[in-house]
């Protein structure tokens, strides 16, 4: 697993503090590194080799949906808030 700090991030990316945000501190054993982006349209670009890339994320009624672009392929929108949020 690669830490999203290592990816090129918009500006409106910020990394949530373990010490003072309720959410970082209770996901802190299976994400290291919690960030945070409210707005539309911000981005997080990174190069691999392979076949396969899955994001780690949370998932709840406040997240929005990734829009994927790979290479020259149209962009597949997945939503990150399905049936079983709660």
């Amino acid at each position: 697993m690669i830490p999203l700090s290592q990816a090129k991030l918009s500006p409106g990316w910020r990394r949530l503090n373990a010490l003072t945000n309720w959410l970082a501190k209770s996901f802190g054993n299976r994400l290291p590194e919690l960030w945070e982006a409210n707005e539309p349209g911000e981005s997080v670009s990174f190069c691999f080799r392979g076949t396969t890339v899955r994001i780690y994320d949370l998932v709840g009624p406040d997240c929005g949906q990734l829009i994927i672009a790979v290479n020259d392929r149209p962009p597949v929108v997945r939503p990150r808030f399905d049936a079983y949020c709660t």
